[in-house]
């Protein structure tokens, strides 16, 4: 079961708090100010008191104070755009995605780097905790998801997608996985990819659980419900899905 709203517009990139141009962000309570180019992501801390950013060009991440618009700490050190960053479940740690093909973990309060997980052939377009905090999941336009152990960044598994055919496979040079994400109780993960098709895995075996079709354009974002029953899938195909698992 699923059911789908339809947008006038020819891309859904994603269904959170995320800005795509301008040179800062801007809301109803004020503005942050400091990228050079356009926003790439934004995502708030688990307790709303700070934002995280990422810029299109500067390959920069910018922490900020939401009540204060203070900047209050920049993260420097991936050589290429960096594409996403969001904040760990103790809000200790950001974790980022890029372009230099790896991903990697800050701390917020210094800004060092804890741990970089290099083994992606092309870019990394997105990265996240498990809900526990111990589990890296990223996606990357190699046509690889992979599993990480976010302290000693040790790969725990790896998924390989199958290579695009026919129309497909000349617009895309690999089956680039665009998203993969957790389940809330961190049992489970789903990946979106360009060849238009979500699947849901066993994180403890790594098994395909489902396979959902539907789509007529690339996946590019994916968000469990709380409850784990349903996701919400956004795509360039012009629509976003509610789908019912099993």
């Amino acid at each position: 079961m699923q059911t789908t709203f339809k947008h006038f517009v020819p891309l859904i990139f994603c269904l959170a708090f995320t800005l795509v141009s301008g040179c800062g962000i801007s809301n109803s309570d004020g503005k942050f100010r400091g990228h050079k180019e356009g926003v790439m992501s934004a995502a708030f801390s688990p307790d709303g008191k700070k934002i995280v950013t990422t810029s299109s060009t500067d390959d920069i991440v910018r922490i900020w104070d939401v009540e204060s618009g203070m900047e209050l700490q920049t993260l420097r050190g991936h050589k290429k755009l960096v594409v996403s960053a969001v904040f760990s479940p103790d809000e200790k740690r950001i974790v980022t995605a890029s372009a230099d093909k790896t991903a990697q973990i800050w701390d917020v309060e210094s800004g060092k780097v804890l741990q970089t997980f290099r083994g992606h052939g092309d870019d990394v377009n997105s990265a996240a905790f498990s809900p526990d905090g111990k589990k890296i999941i990223t996606a990357s336009k190699d046509g690889t998801a992979r599993l990480w152990d976010a302290e000693s960044g040790q790969e725990l598994h790896k998924w390989e997608f199958p290579p695009l055919k026919g129309n497909l496979k000349v617009l895309h040079p690999t089956n680039s996985v665009k998203c993969a994400t957790f389940s809330l109780d961190g049992k489970k993960i789903v990946t979106g990819n360009v060849d238009r098709i979500i699947r849901i895995w066993d994180v403890e075996s790594g098994k395909e659980l489902q396979t959902l079709r539907g789509h007529g354009g690339n996946v590019n974002s994916i968000v469990f419900s709380p409850d784990g029953k349903k996701i919400v899938t956004a795509s360039s195909d012009c629509t976003a899905r509610i789908w019912t698992l099993k």
